[in-house]
């Protein structure tokens, strides 16, 4: 082994530890703005039909989270009442 300035032992230098792979970069100047056209579409075909589910799905979760907390009141109303 090799010594140092002061007369100690060097200790074998780390093997390096492997690099994970990296994301490549978003390259912005690719991206065209879309036509009018092309926005009517994408709004009839796409956005229109999350728009209509969407609506549904807050109506349920909404129902099941006040019911959650109506059921929640219920165990300690009945908790209080018998113990």
């Amino acid at each position: 082994m090799k010594k140092d300035a002061w007369g100690r032992y060097k200790r074998p230098e780390p093997t390096p530890i492997p690099r994970y792979p990296q994301q490549l970069k978003i390259q912005l100047n690719k991206i065209t703005d879309a036509t009018p056209e092309e926005f009517k579409e994408w709004q009839e075909k796409e956005l229109n039909w999350w728009a209509d589910k969407q609506f549904k799905a807050i109506i349920i979760a909404t129902f099941i989270q006040l019911s959650a907390l109506g059921f929640m009141f219920s165990v300690m109303f009945v908790t209080d009442q018998l113990v």
